[in-house]
Formats: C-alpha cells, structure tokens, sequence
C-alpha cells in the first residue's frame, strides 16, 4: 500500500496534543524533520499554520485562503496549497475525505497566486496526493 510511503504524524507541540499527518518514506523522516534542521525559522511558520488548521479546522481553512486548491492540477486527486501568512512558502496538501489535511511537500512561490506553480511541480503534487490517498484509502481516522 502506497508503494513505500507512509502518512504519519508530526507533532507540532512538545505534550503531543496537535499533530500534522505528512506523506513520508516508510522508515524516512519527513519533509518536516529535515526542514526544521534546515530552516526552523521557517519549519515554526508551517508549524503555526498547521496548529491554526488543526484548532480552527479545514472549512475554516478554505474560507480563510489558508487551504487553496492548486490550479492545474490535473487527475482525479485534488491537491490544494497550505499558505503560509505572510511568507512564499507553501505545502502541497491532500485533503482525505475533504476534512484530513495530509501535507506532501513544501514549495515556495513568488507569492500572490498559485498560478505560478511550474507544471513539472503541479504534476509532483499530483503524484504524491495519489500515494497519500493510497496510504489512507481504507483508513478511518475517527476524531482525530
């Protein structure tokens, strides 16, 4: 299942109450553990935006323009942008069952619209929802 991927948790706070579900190699660390030895600075914004999604919710995401769905996206996966306030960065996200956010990778921009994402990266995007969506098909993640 998901061809040697695996959707985990990354805990955003040190009593393990808040989490994000991220896309990583079966027995790899995550695009966020090696992020946070590259750029915590950085790795903290996702993380403040990930606790903002988690406390307030996906709904409250997309209306907010947190959560956007990336334009060109083609496939029968959608894949939506995390945008992180105030920064270019942003994470590729699965949204399981419209209500789980699963985030696959960062990327920057330039900033202002999504439409500047190269295709070669919208396609990734796509590729990497498709194992996220693999990994969780059957997976009932309950209130979490």
């Amino acid at each position: 299942m998901g061809d040697g991927w695996v959707v985990g948790k990354h805990y955003l706070d040190t009593d393990k109450s808040k989490w994000m579900y991220v896309l990583k190699r079966s027995g790899g660390p995550s695009f966020m553990d090696d992020f946070i030895r590259k750029e915590p600075q950085a790795a903290a914004r996702i993380g403040t935006t990930a606790i903002r999604i988690f406390d307030n919710g996906v709904g409250w995401a997309l209306e907010s323009g947190t959560l956007a769905r990336i334009k060109g996206t083609k496939g029968s996966v959608v894949v939506f942008e995390t945008r992180v306030k105030g920064d270019v960065l942003r994470v590729a996200t699965h949204l399981h069952k419209n209500r789980i956010p699963i985030y696959l990778f960062i990327f920057k921009t330039h900033g202002g619209s999504n439409n500047n994402l190269p295709e070669h990266d919208k396609q990734h995007a796509v590729d990497m929802a498709r194992h996220a969506a693999d990994c969780v098909r059957n997976y009932d993640f309950g209130e979490e």
